[in-house]
C-alpha cells in the first residue's frame, strides 16, 4: 500500500500495519522444525505475511478492489469474457483464443498501472502451453515493437498447441471440474433421507462418475477421490433398493386373505376350496413379484459392488477402499466375499504375498465385527425387514466363503 494513502495520524494506519506484520514465536522450536517451516524464515526478517491466513486473503481482496471495478465495467460493456477471481487464482473464459490472450495482457497492464505489486505468474498457467505462448507474445512484441494483435497472426506451433489445449469441450468439461467437484461435495453432504427417488438416482450417477472419471490430479488426488466416492456409494446403495411395483399391495392382500380363512364347520366345502384357490393364486402373484424384486436388487447391488471392487483394484494401497467393500457387503447383504477372496488369491498367484496376507488378516478382523453387527440386527425387535434380510444374507455369505483364501500362506509363516 502506498505510503501516502494514509496520514500518520489516521486511526486506520496502525490497524493496517498490525495486519501486515507477521511474527513467529520460535520459543521451544527445534532447528529441524524451523527448517521445514513455510515460508522459510532462516532467522531473517520476513516481509509480508504467509498466504492462507484469513487476513492475507482479506488484504489481497482489498488491494484488488480498484482493478476489480475496472474489470467488472469492461465485462459489462463487452460481454464476451468471463473472469472469475478467488484471491490470487483466476479463471478466464472467452469465445475466441485471441480475445483471451488480449484480455490477459490487458489485466497485466492494469496490475502495472495500479502498482499493486501483483504480477501474472507465467509458471502458473493452466494449461502450461498457454503460459509458453503468452511469454512468446511478450518476447515477439518487444522485439518487433509491434501491436500484439498484428504479431499474433504469424504462424507458430506454440500458438497452435496453446489454442488446442485451452479449448473447452462442453460434452466432457474435464477442465471445468473444480466447480463440479464443489457441487459433488455439497450433494454428498446432503442427508439421503430427504431426497426423493429421482434425486437419489442422480446422486448415485454423479458419485459413479466421480469414482471412474479420469480427473486431473491437480483437481483432487485419485485415491482420495475414489475413497470418497466409494464411501458414499456404499452408504447410498441400500436406500436405492425399491420394492417392485405392486409388491406391497399384493403382499397386504395375501395377508388379508389368509386372515379371512373360513373355519371348518362354519363354511361349505366349496367356500373353503374357493378361498384356498384364491390364496394359491395370490401367493403365485406375490412370488413372481418377489422374484422380480430380487433380480432387480441383485443387479443393482452387483453393479455397485463391481464399482467399489474396480476402484480398489486401481488403488490397492488405499485400505479404506477395502474397508468399503466389507462395509458394503455387511450393509446390503450382497454376497461379495467370493470376489474379495478371488482378489486375494490373484495377489498370491502374482507373487504379492505381502499384499494378500495383509488384506486376508484385515478381512478376518472386519468380519469378526460384521458378524456381531449382523447378529445384533437379527435379535433387535425394531430391525427393518430389509436390514434383517441383509444380515441373514451376509451371515450366509460368511458361512459359505472360501476360508482357505483368508489363511496366511504357509511359506511365509
Amino acid at each position: 500500500m502506498a505510503e501516502h494513502a494514509f496520514d500518520k495520524e489516521d486511526r486506520l494506519r496502525p490497524v493496517l500495519e498490525d495486519m501486515l506484520r507477521f511474527r513467529l514465536d520460535k520459543v521451544d522450536m527445534t532447528e529441524d522444525t524451523l527448517a521445514h517451516v513455510e515460508p522459510p524464515f532462516g532467522g531473517q526478517r520476513i516481509h509480508g505475511i504467509p498466504t492462507g491466513l484469513f487476513v492475507a486473503g482479506f488484504l489481497a481482496n482489498v488491494a484488488m478492489l480498484p482493478i476489480d471495478s475496472i474489470v467488472s465495467r469492461r465485462i459489462e460493456e463487452e460481454r464476451s469474457i468471463a473472469h472469475f477471481r478467488f484471491v490470487d487464482d483466476h479463471t478466464i473464459l472467452a469465445y475466441d483464443f485471441e480475445e483471451l490472450c488480449k484480455w490477459i495482457e490487458l489485466y497485466q497492464t492494469l496490475l502495472d498501472q495500479h502498482d499493486t505489486g501483483a504480477k501474472v505468474n507465467n509458471d502458473k498457467y493452466d494449461p502450461d502451453t498457454l503460459g509458453v505462448w503468452m511469454r512468446e507474445r511478450e518476447t515477439m512484441a518487444s522485439q518487433q515493437n509491434s501491436p500484439s494483435r498484428i504479431m499474433s497472426r504469424r504462424p507458430t506451433g506454440k500458438r497452435d498447441v496453446a489454442l488446442r489445449d485451452t479449448k473447452m469441450d462442453g460434452a466432457n468439461p474435464i477442465k471445468l471440474l473444480t466447480k463440479t467437484l464443489g457441487q459433488v461435495s455439497v450433494i454428498a453432504a446432503t442427508n439421503p433421507d430427504i431426497l426423493d427417488d429421482e434425486d437419489l438416482e442422480k446422486r448415485l450417477k454423479l458419485l459413479e462418475w466421480l469414482l471412474l472419471a479420469d480427473i486431473p490430479e491437480r483437481e483432487i488426488r485419485p485415491d482420495t477421490r475414489a475413497a470418497f466416492a466409494a464411501g458414499k456409494i456404499a452408504a447410498l446403495a441400500p436406500t436405492l433398493i425399491q420394492e417392485e411395483d405392486g409388491l406391497i399391495d399384493a403382499a397386504r392382500s395375501l395377508a388379508s386373505l389368509k386372515g379371512r380363512t373360513p373355519k371348518a364347520g362354519e363354511a361349505t366345502d366349496d367356500e373353503i376350496d374357493v378361498h384356498a384357490c384364491d390364496v394359491r393364486e395370490m401367493t403365485i402373484q406375490v412370488d413372481k413379484l418377489l422374484l422380480a424384486q430380487r433380480r432387480h436388487q441383485w443387479r443393482h447391488l452387483e453393479h455397485c459392488f463391481e464399482l467399489l471392487l474396480q476402484a480398489f483394484r486401481e488403488y490397492p494401497g488405499k485400505s479404506r477402499l477395502f474397508f468399503r467393500l466389507h462395509q458394503y457387503c455387511q450393509r446390503t447383504g450382497y454376497k461379495g466375499l467370493s470376489g474379495i477372496a478371488k482378489w486375494i488369491n490373484e495377489m498370491r498367484d502374482r507373487g504379492h504375498s505381502v499384499w494378500a496376507d495383509y488384506y486376508a488378516g484385515l478381512s478376518l478382523q472386519m468380519l469378526a465385527v460384521d458378524i456381531l453387527l449382523a447378529a445384533r440386527a437379527l435379535s433387535a425387535v425394531d430391525t427393518l425387514r430389509s436390514d434383517r434380510e441383509a444380515a441373514l444374507h451376509h451371515l450366509d455369505d460368511v458361512a459359505s466363503m472360501d476360508t482357505a483364501a483368508f489363511f496366511f500362506c504357509p511359506s511365509v509363516m
